[in-house]
């Protein structure tokens, strides 16, 4: 389960036009703007048309500004034959995202896919990622409850003194132990040490690890997550339904692949 992204230069145009799901969106700014600089950078006149699918919720965690405006570097740059290779596309997206504070990191665990860890902060190519590696379909269980405005949390400095401090230590956690049932863990432990959910959530969440199912919250945004092996979909979805706040729920299978044109 992902994005896609479709892009189509119309030199009749006067500007951009963005469609999620089928309907227009004049407020998907990222997009927009990522269409906007490849534009300028073709020295083309016209606009461009970005449909974008999107199956998860908008604002909730899943990543879906950076997801969109990576897609549109990707297959904008394809559609105007920029020559621009995919890492040079991503820097494009990651730096419009970055000034919209849609998110700081995103894109670059979206070009690289699977389950990565951001060693040094900055754009593709030019932060450090790396890997925790997995083998056999691992599948992601998550219970969706509402949104929350990435740009106004990025924009408050205690909460981004708190991620830091908390998260600092628990990256060099990570990379001594890289492994799934690790990040999993943490995640749930980052989770708690932030203290955004309501009282009744976290109870949730410490029974379920009780119950040996670690869950996180996916940030920013009232969606709870974890990654289990395919058999056992099942079981995680009876804990989480039993503990955590009824919601929209999530199956996707976890891809090894980032981002990439069809």
């Amino acid at each position: 389960m992902g994005i896609e992204t479709e892009v189509t230069y119309d030199p009749g145009m006067a500007d951009v036009v963005v469609e999620i799901n089928g309907e227009p969106r004049p407020d998907a700014v990222v997009s927009m703007d990522t269409a906007r600089e490849l534009l300028r950078l073709s020295g083309r006149s016209g606009g461009l048309r970005v449909r974008h699918r999107v199956p998860v919720p908008i604002g909730s965690g899943f990543g879906t500004s950076g997801a969109a405006a990576l897609g549109v570097a990707l297959a904008g740059s394809h559609e105007l034959s920029l020559g621009l290779s995919p890492m040079e596309a991503a820097k494009v997206a990651h730096r419009v995202e970055v000034e919209h504070r849609t998110g700081l990191g995103t894109v670059s665990g979206q070009f690289f896919g699977g389950i990565e860890v951001r060693r040094v902060p900055g754009a593709p190519g030019v932060g450090l990622v790396s890997r925790v590696p997995f083998s056999g379909p691992l599948v992601v269980v998550a219970v969706h409850n509402g949104p929350m405005k990435t740009a106004r949390m990025l924009s408050d400095p205690i909460l981004r003194e708190r991620v830091n401090e908390t998260g600092r230590w628990m990256i060099d956690r990570l990379l001594e132990e890289p492994t799934v049932g690790s990040f999993m863990k943490l995640s749930h432990t980052f989770t708690l040490g932030l203290g955004l959910m309501p009282r009744r959530v976290r109870e949730g969440l410490e029974k379920a690890a009780e119950a040996g199912l670690y869950v996180g919250m996916a940030m920013f945004g009232r969606t709870y997550f974890t990654i289990v092996e395919e058999g056992r979909v099942g079981w995680a979805l009876d804990i989480m339904e039993r503990l955590l706040p009824r919601g929209r729920v999530i199956v996707s299978p976890l891809s090894q692949d980032g981002a990439r044109l069809n």
